[in-house]
């Protein structure tokens, strides 16, 4: 008879249960939640027992015995059934190995999780997080080689691993690109696929999005009668959309949406098809100029001349790209340059031009400038009513901007500013980086497109 476990054991009592193998590992232990059922070990993770009192079954065959614990709580996970199949090395009470036989009764079992733990793969370039156990599914961020992981399940085939990162994102790799430190085999099969909360928008930003109406549709459905590209967006603006902050991160490998996994979708339905240079996020727009007035993108002489013939930049980019959407931010140029009347006129002409491109127009309001605040509220107040009157899109990011430090401006007082460290910072939306203009701006735009291509691209 064997009653020493490493636990607190009282008298050994012989006892028939029906019975199911199961290798052993003495020193670590789970229980289940009923007088009923039979406590075994775990692999991987000690499991501190309080002090009870535990009787044993007396061992026959290649058993080495069963337990049965009086009921108390545990932290735990619920197996889909009744049996528990545990993978492990026998004890070192002999030195061959050992298999415990046990039994557990028809009624819920909580066990703890063991703690399988891996490594991206060095030499791979990395590897994507996803938030399904798909190559279709979104991306959610990309994983550097050696970051390391905590697995907590596996598809039925093992070709796919549930993982959670040490900053806390979870989702799913392809096992062939992952060091795992345990056989997978033992890994549980995960009973659920990872989706993503969709946390409430930070402060100030509940009104990003505004004016999605059956117009946009309408104009979506013109525009694939006239052959544009659904999963292709353009974009229009000056220096503050040009520069390689702005939705360029998102294109590269390093980008990572944090809380905002909910928008993985979206950046990937909008990943997977060139626009002309790249994808719509990294794709070199002949519609945005460093220094632009809303009059730049409507002359020709502004066009680039080894893609464009006698057209307007904006012409000219509609009909390289043949986008859904056209994110549109001008004003902060007009503001110190054209008078209210003609910067509306242009903005009129913009809009008009991308309807009848059947692209979608989404009107973006400009950023704060210190020492322009009379100008920057009426140009911003012309965006907002361009955009109620021809009943379109409106991305409110001025709003977005005045919540943060310095009005989410750089020290110029006119750019946003962007988080320390790599330009890739500027799409890793973390609480820290979303401080930062261009963050926020990154986010906001995100959030614009998935909007749209919930309600208007289907």
């Amino acid at each position: 008879m064997i009653c020493a476990f490493g636990l607190v054991m009282g008298a050994c009592k012989p006892a028939t249960p029906t019975v199911i193998d199961a290798p052993l590992t003495v020193s670590q232990a789970a229980t289940p939640d009923s007088p009923a059922a039979v406590i075994t070990p775990t692999i991987g993770q000690l499991v501190q027992l309080p002090e009870r009192t535990f009787s044993a079954v007396e061992p026959t065959g290649d058993s080495i015995g069963v337990i049965t614990p009086t009921p108390f709580d545990w932290p735990s996970k619920t197996p889909d059934s009744s049996e528990v199949t545990l993978v492990g090395s026998a004890p070192s009470l002999t030195p061959t190995p050992l298999v415990l036989r046990v039994v557990v009764a028809p009624s819920t079992v909580v066990m703890a999780t063991p703690n399988f733990s891996a490594l991206v793969s060095p030499g791979g370039g990395g590897l994507r997080l996803r938030s399904e156990p798909d190559t279709d599914s979104a991306i959610l961020s990309y994983l550097r080689e050696e970051t390391p992981l905590r697995i907590t399940g596996r598809t039925t085939d093992s070709s796919w691993l549930q993982v959670i990162t040490g900053e806390g994102s979870s989702g799913w790799v392809v096992t062939d690109y992952v060091n795992v430190n345990s056989d997978i085999e033992v890994i549980p099969v995960s009973s659920a696929v990872f989706t993503a909360p969709v946390p409430p928008p930070p402060a100030g930003m509940r009104n990003v999005v505004s004016g999605i109406s059956g117009n946009a549709r309408d104009i979506f459905l013109r525009g694939q009668a006239l052959g544009n590209r659904a999963d292709v967006f353009s974009k229009v603006g000056d220096s503050i959309t040009v520069a390689t902050y702005f939705l360029y991160p998102f294109g590269w490998q390093g980008s990572n949406l944090r809380d905002y996994g909910y928008l993985g979708p979206t950046l990937q339905y909008f990943s997977n098809t060139t626009a002309r240079d790249g994808s719509s996020f990294t794709n070199t727009s002949v519609a945005a100029g460093n220094g632009w007035t809303t009059g730049y993108v409507l002359d020709p002489r502004h066009a680039p001349p080894q893609f464009c013939a006698n057209e307007s930049p904006l012409a000219c980019e509609y009909r390289l790209v043949r986008p859904s959407v056209a994110l549109i931010m001008f004003g902060t140029n007009d503001a110190a340059n054209l008078t209210s009347a003609d910067f509306g006129a242009n903005l009129s002409q913009i809009v008009e031009i991308t309807i009848n491109s059947g692209v979608v127009p989404v009107l973006s309001t400009i950023p704060p400038r210190p020492g322009w605040e009379r100008q920057i509220e009426q140009f911003n107040a012309i965006i907002i009513n361009t955009a109620r009157d021809y009943d379109i899109p409106l991305w409110d990011y001025n709003s977005a901007m005045r919540t943060l430090p310095n009005s989410g401006l750089s020290n110029d007082g006119v750019h946003p500013s962007w988080p320390p460290g790599d330009t890739i910072e500027a799409a890793n939306l973390t609480a820290a980086n979303l401080r930062f203009g261009y963050t926020m701006r990154n986010l906001t735009a995100l959030q614009v497109l998935d909007a749209l291509r919930r309600q208007v691209l289907r």
